[in-house]
């Protein structure tokens, strides 16, 4: 019997479509890593000039381009010759936006041992990367420096894409003293502060990520508007202040561990005072997002998980604090606005 001229495709190769999705991101993983956009930044060239550029093997550099040309990163513009495309031209080193420092982190060898041991994980719920390392996330990059200037540059290039997202979806201007807790090298924090004149910023984070930071706000313009405090946010955070902010933070934790973060914010922060949780938020349903799967390279990467709303709810009721409301953003990232009680 003929199948109905509309019937979609059988399920086992819905499955291997996407399987093959996994090998095209590891073909842009690699050409990432081997900085194939930035050596077609002035215009086509032939693959064999492309390889002898990037220090690679010229079949095997012409097999990739032609791979990842058939899903529209890079052109064939004729046989053996390749140029950008827009979707090739964010992974160039050099355009705002650029998505390969978090390619090259999301491809690195540690990453992908961390990820080979996810039925580990599933299997007893703790983190693939410390079954697959012997450590956690953090321990490992604070003995691994490359590694770790990879991870930074990763975060702070995703920073650049979501921080417009977070100024056009929540008024930070109401604020006098906003305190960035574990912000980094402080790209959000000094985006922040560059649109509202009148406010001022401390961004306390560990001390190595500090001194990078001292590049990124002291060269600034709203230096003058910005303190620089190391230390540890679980043994306490700068007091006094009307506004705290953690971006990207308490995915990374478990409840508990969270809950320790809550509660040295909230022993430094004044009755009435606000706690922005800057985070994915998993809707409900079985549409696809991309925090769906997020949440999952936490279970591989960190101790931590991505959350829906009442589950953030609860977490912050028991941090000492009342959600109030989620401001939703064009990024995948949600403003979750929390008062002290």
């Amino acid at each position: 019997m003929t199948a109905p001229a509309n019937q979609g495709p059988p399920p086992s190769a819905v499955l291997m479509q996407i399987l093959s999705a996994r090998w095209v991101a590891h073909t842009i993983g690699a050409a990432a890593e081997f900085r194939l956009a930035d050596h077609l930044a002035g215009g086509p060239l032939p693959s064999t000039e492309v390889a002898r550029l990037a220090g690679t093997n010229a079949d095997a550099t012409r097999r990739l381009l032609r791979a990842l040309a058939s899903h529209g990163i890079f052109t064939e513009t004729e046989p053996g010759v390749f140029a950008n495309t827009p979707a090739s031209d964010v992974l160039r080193s050099d355009v705002p936006g650029s998505m390969r420092p978090m390619l090259v982190y999301s491809f690195a060898q540690h990453t992908a041992e961390a990820w080979a041991a996810l039925p580990h994980a599933v299997a007893t719920g703790e983190s693939a990367f410390r079954h697959a390392h012997g450590v956690g996330t953090w321990d490992y990059l604070q003995s691994h420096p490359e590694a770790a200037a990879t991870f930074d540059a990763a975060m702070t290039s995703n920073s650049r894409r979501e921080a417009a997202a977070i100024l056009e979806a929540y008024d930070f201007g109401r604020f006098e003293t906003l305190v960035d807790v574990a912000g980094g090298a402080g790209l959000l924090l000094a985006s922040v502060l560059a649109k509202h004149e009148r406010l001022r910023g401390v961004l306390f984070d560990l001390p190595h990520a500090i001194e990078h930071a001292r590049a990124v706000v002291g060269a600034s313009p709203v230096a003058d508007r910005c303190k620089l405090v190391a230390g540890n946010a679980f043994d306490g955070v700068p007091e006094g202040a009307d506004a705290y902010m953690m971006k990207h933070i308490l995915h990374d934790w478990s409840d508990a561990e969270s809950l320790r973060f809550l509660a040295s914010i909230h022993r430094a922060a004044r009755p009435g005072a606000t706690l922005l949780v800057l985070d994915a938020v998993i809707e409900p349903g079985n549409g696809p997002q991309w925090a769906k799967l997020l949440d999952i390279n936490m279970l591989v990467m960190t101790e931590g998980r991505e959350r829906t709303e009442a589950e953030f709810e609860d977490l912050l009721r028991r941090g000492g604090f009342t959600l109030e409301r989620v401001a939703r953003t064009a990024a995948p990232i949600c403003v979750l606005e929390a008062r002290r009680a």
